[in-house]
């Protein structure tokens, strides 16, 4: 499965635009990541052409998530070497769009987020 993956010491994701609250703010943000993990995993879809080519591998995708849960940039940290499934897996950011709203809590008004995403042959 695919999860945030960041240097955030904190867990699974890093963000911008404020200081993270100490009271309950390293929760609310693993919980949050993993919603959005989540909500990732239930956009993605694997290509037909892929699949009639038998392809796999993991694209990485690096987008923001806006404090409303919109997503303000998406693009492609490293690619699986298939074009069809790097294409995929930036369509399944806009697919999953929008976005719960970040949590207070977590004190951040954007959140930037690395995530694998997993192509395989079925």
């Amino acid at each position: 499965p695919a999860r945030a993956a960041t240097s955030a010491p904190s867990g699974g994701a890093r963000g911008t635009g404020g200081q993270r609250q100490a009271d309950g703010g390293a929760a609310a943000m693993s919980n949050y990541s993993g919603r959005v993990v989540a909500r990732l995993q239930r956009a993605k879809r694997y290509p037909s052409q892929a699949q009639r080519e038998r392809l796999g591998g993991t694209a990485t995708v690096r987008f923001t998530v806006t404090a409303g849960g919109g997503v303000s940039s998406v693009s492609l940290a490293r690619s699986s070497g298939h074009g069809v499934l790097d294409g995929a897996a930036v369509d399944t950011v806009r697919r999953a769009a929008p976005f719960p709203p970040i949590p207070a809590a977590v004190g951040r008004s954007s959140m930037t987020f690395t995530v694998p995403i997993r192509f395989a042959p079925r």
